[in-house]
């Protein structure tokens, strides 16, 4: 736990990117659609649940970006390699999924109060936050570089829900389209949670792999 705390009591403000992005943003925007598009209920779930798949997995990346920062950015990091073990280092991983899986959940409640949506979209945007926080754990230890890691993470969840009109990469998408937003689909979930396990394995080597030879 000291690892989390100390990156708590440096990065205050840092911190709370997630919170505001999600637990403020999010609704904020969702109230907006509902106003805007009262006419056409459509509309409203069409912008809502894109908002939602592309934010709330999204912003994940950044707290795993803010734990293990001072791995690849401080001065004589390599130190850290060998205080910190990496069971510790992957239990304080687990704690941030659990503490953002719990705000994701409050936000989607407080959504949920405002347009009627069915809860297995819970499940879905649960799934794709693990894949997107594997891909930023593996990339993180892979890169050694915040900014790159960030931006493979953001890149691949904006690109694939705004601007991928013509569905060209689609084949390695966790994210339903837009026509298939309320229709439950278990092997898109499936294969979210697959791909997450492997990512989280591909990561932990490249943890293992950098303690060796840093």
């Amino acid at each position: 736990m000291v690892l989390l705390l100390t990156n708590i009591r440096k990065r205050k403000l840092l911190i709370l990117l997630p919170v505001l992005g999600v637990g403020i943003f999010v609704p904020l925007m969702c109230r907006y659609y509902c106003i805007h598009f009262a006419d056409t209920p459509d509309e409203i779930i069409k912008n809502a649940l894109t908002l939602m798949h592309t934010c709330i997995p999204m912003l994940v990346s950044w707290w795993i970006i803010l734990l293990y920062h001072d791995f690849f950015n401080w001065e004589g990091n390599e130190l850290l390699y060998y205080y910190y073990s990496q069971p510790e280092l992957l239990k304080q991983y687990v704690i941030v999924l659990l503490v953002y899986g719990l705000m994701e959940t409050a936000v989607f409640a407080v959504v949920g109060n405002m347009i009627d949506m069915p809860y297995f979209i819970l499940g879905q945007l649960t799934a794709e936050t693990m894949c997107v926080a594997a891909m930023t754990y593996f990339f993180a230890f892979l890169l050694l570089n915040t900014g790159g890691c960030l931006l493979v993470s953001f890149g691949y969840c904006v690109y694939i829900n705004m601007f991928d009109t013509l569905n060209l990469f689609g084949f390695m998408s966790i994210f339903p389209r837009p026509e298939e937003f309320l229709v439950w689909d278990g092997g898109r979930v499936r294969d979210a949670l697959v791909a997450a396990a492997v990512l989280n394995a591909a990561g932990v080597v490249c943890m293992k792999f950098r303690r060796k030879y840093k």
